[in-house]
């Protein structure tokens, strides 16, 4: 495991680039996001699943997850369903897509 930081130090041919971060960490998108700190200007955009409820144990929540994005400077454009419950059709988790 390595942080953002760290891999695009190893990716000189990156550093002019702008990137669109994709996570899909299963509960640690906030600390993936805490990982990404010297090159965070680079990151344009950001494609994250958010849950509305607790899937995986100490994950973060809709809400919390929003706000450390959002605070970074991104706003949401784009939030869909995800993750559907078949039996009762609650939305478990959605996609949502921030831009700074």
């Amino acid at each position: 495991m390595t942080t953002l930081d760290d891999f695009l130090n190893r990716e000189p041919d990156l550093a002019d680039t702008a990137i669109a971060l994709k996570l899909d960490t299963q509960g640690y998108e906030a600390e993936v996001l805490a990982g990404l700190n010297k090159w965070s200007d680079r990151v344009e955009v950001i494609i994250t699943e958010m849950s509305l409820v607790a899937l995986y144990k100490g994950q973060i929540r809709f809400l919390d997850l929003y706000r450390i994005i959002e605070d970074r400077g991104y706003r949401c454009i784009s939030i869909e369903p995800g993750f559907i419950d078949p039996r009762t059709y609650e939305v478990l988790q959605v996609d949502a897509i921030f831009e700074r």
